[in-house]
């Protein structure tokens, strides 16, 4: 956070490579996997600690970006938030930092950087989810971001299962009830076509 703060067209400059492989990346075979799920009512709730919005792009409706994502703004002075459609475009074509249209102030994009707390409502609704599943699955994550890595736990603490889907052990492979060390790209759309019968 005191990158932006304190240098926020630098952090703009910094960023924009990065900004722009998300907007660029496509959602691969697990995403739209996770959707299906969702669309046939096996997924309730997907909560994603990534920030590139490729759930949603997917087709799943009901995600939680516990670390925010660059689909808004918000003025660092009059505190409006905007839709980032209109000023991603100029930023990444042409290095264009953005400004708020009411009073002129730099907007920051509305991720979670080092140092910021989760957006409360989200994270209430990550905890919510996570309290109440039967079954929770971790795909693709190595469960080391805190406080988001304790929520399988919150989980198991309320007798859910837990399937762990990741190409390295993580500190509740011990606990999980299934654990597979393989690609979710490859692994998801197995699971997709053994529930639904494909």
């Amino acid at each position: 956070m005191s990158a932006f703060r304190y240098n926020p067209l630098g952090f703009y400059s910094w960023l924009r490579t990065l900004a722009r492989g998300i907007f660029e990346a496509e959602p691969n075979p697990a995403h739209y996997g996770i959707a299906r799920l969702e669309q046939a009512g096996y997924v309730q709730t997907v909560i994603t600690q990534n920030i590139d919005l490729l759930h949603q792009r997917a087709g799943s409706k009901n995600v939680l970006d516990v670390h925010g994502s660059m689909r808004s703004l918000t003025c660092t002075s009059c505190y409006r938030t905007v839709d980032a459609q209109g000023y991603i475009e100029p930023y990444l074509e042409r290095g264009e930092a953005p400004y708020c249209p009411v009073c002129g102030s730099i907007l920051k994009p509305d991720l979670v950087l080092m140092g910021e707390q989760l957006p409360a409502r989200t994270w209430l609704k990550a905890q919510e989810a996570s309290k109440n599943c039967d079954v929770m699955i971790v795909a693709g994550s190595s469960l080391e971001v805190l406080p988001v890595a304790g929520l399988p736990m919150r989980a198991l603490e309320n007798g859910a299962h837990l399937v762990l889907i990741n190409h390295t052990p993580t500190y509740l492979d011990v606990r999980a009830d299934v654990v597979l060390h393989e690609d979710v790209a490859q692994v998801i759309p197995r699971i997709v076509a053994e529930v639904l019968g494909e």
